[in-house]
C-alpha cells in the first residue's frame, strides 16, 4: 500500500478531494462536488443550454443541484472550487470567477476523478484525512487514525476504508429519506457510494493462492 500523500496531500494541483463539503457551507455534503461533476459528465454529448454538447449555464447546474436539495449558494460556491480545480471548464477559460449565465462543461480530469480515483483505496483513504463528517464519532475516528506524525498501517488503512464507505452509504441513505428526487436524480451521491464500495473491496480482498 502506498503512503498517504502518493496520490492526494490536498496540495496537489491536479488531484482533489472531491469527497470533502463545501467549506462554511449552510447544509454541508459530501456528495454535492460529485453530483455536480457526474450531471455534467452525463449530459456531455447533449445540447444543453447551447448550441455545443456538453456546455451548460452556470444557473443550470445550480437549479439542478437545488432540485436534489442542495442549497443554491453551497451549489455556486462547490461551482466555483470545481473551476479553480480545473475539474469544471468555463467557456470562456477564465477561472477567477464564474456568472450565472456563463457555459460550463466537465473537464478531462473531472473524468479521471470519478471514474479512476474513486475506486482507488489510496485515493479513498488519504481523501479520509480532509474530510468533512457529519458524524461525531467517524470524525473521531479520522483524528486517532491521521492524529500523528506515523504512516497508519496496513490493516488500520483496511479497516478506516471500511469505516468511511459505511459512512458515505450511510449519508446517501440519509439524503434519499430527506430529499424525494434525491434517489432518482441524485447520480453522483450513487456513484460515490459505488466506487468506495469497490475501494474498500480491493483493499480488504483476501488474496488468491494460485494451486502449484
Amino acid at each position: 500500500m502506498r503512503g498517504r500523500f502518493r496520490l492526494f496531500n490536498n496540495k496537489s494541483r491536479y488531484v482533489h478531494n472531491i469527497l470533502s463539503s463545501v467549506q462554511k457551507s449552510v447544509r454541508p455534503s459530501n456528495f454535492l462536488y460529485a453530483d455536480i461533476l457526474e450531471f455534467l459528465i452525463r449530459h456531455r454529448k447533449e445540447k444543453i443550454d447551447f448550441s455545443v454538447e456538453g456546455y451548460a449555464s452556470v444557473r443550470t447546474v445550480i437549479n439542478r443541484m437545488g432540485q436534489l436539495g442542495y442549497d443554491e449558494e453551497d451549489a455556486f460556491a462547490a461551482l466555483s472550487q470545481l473551476v479553480e480545480w480545473q475539474l469544471v471548464q468555463p467557456e470562456s477559460l477564465l477561472t477567477e470567477k464564474i456568472a450565472f449565465d456563463d457555459p460550463v462543461q466537465a473537464h478531462a480530469s473531472a473524468y479521471v476523478h470519478t471514474r479512476w480515483f474513486l475506486r482507488q483505496p489510496e485515493y479513498v483513504i488519504a481523501s479520509s484525512a480532509d474530510m468533512n463528517y457529519s458524524s461525531y464519532e467517524m470524525a473521531q475516528e479520522a483524528a486517532r487514525v491521521w492524529g500523528n506524525q506515523r504512516e497508519p498501517g496496513y490493516r488500520v488503512k483496511q479497516q478506516m476504508i471500511v469505516r468511511v464507505a459505511s459512512y458515505l452509504q450511510t449519508e446517501y441513505a440519509r439524503r434519499t429519506r430527506r430529499h424525494a428526487f434525491y434517489e432518482d436524480l441524485g447520480y453522483g451521491g450513487k456513484h460515490v457510494v459505488n466506487m468506495t464500495a469497490i475501494a474498500s473491496d480491493l483493499l480488504n480482498k483476501p488474496a488468491i493462492r494460485h494451486a502449484r
